[in-house]
């Protein structure tokens, strides 16, 4: 339902029989800098999630970086794993007790291994994120916060 006419105190904005609104922009207006800034946009060649990164330099570590890099990967892993489980329609509560409970354990493990890094080393920042998140992540499902 198109309404138009004009009203009191409300001015006619209804353009004259005959004259078109669309058009070449005007230089100045809007819809001319809108059409300059969507020229200069490129869409990216590829759409969707993006390769892992690949450094061409090998990473030399000593044993314990190594093993603490294991570590702390291995504790992402069952995270994302928890989240996975967690994401399914019906989680078997039981099957992620049992994954926190292994969670909290591989947590303890890194912060014993953290703990043999210098105070400096920044793979220790790191590591502490990583195990605040796993105790955060563990207390919440022991505690059931993910239940229904």
């Amino acid at each position: 339902m198109k309404i138009s006419g004009p009203y009191p105190g409300i001015p006619n904005n209804e353009p004259k029989s005959g004259t078109s609104t669309r058009g070449p922009a005007r230089p100045g207006s809007f819809s001319s800098f809108l059409e300059k800034a969507s020229s200069n946009i490129k869409a990216p060649d590829t759409v969707g999630p993006s390769a892992p990164i690949q450094f061409d330099v090998p990473i030399n570590l000593d044993g314990l970086h190594q093993d603490i890099v294991s570590q702390g990967e291995k504790t992402l892993e069952m995270l994302d794993h928890l989240g996975k489980l967690l994401n399914q329609p019906e989680f078997s509560q039981d099957a992620c007790l049992e994954l926190s409970k292994a969670l909290s354990r591989h947590t303890d493990e890194l912060a014993a291994l953290k703990n043999d890094l210098d105070k400096n080393d920044p793979l220790r920042e790191t590591i502490k994120r990583i195990e605040i998140l796993s105790l955060v992540e563990s207390y919440k499902v022991s505690r059931g916060d993910y239940l229904d």
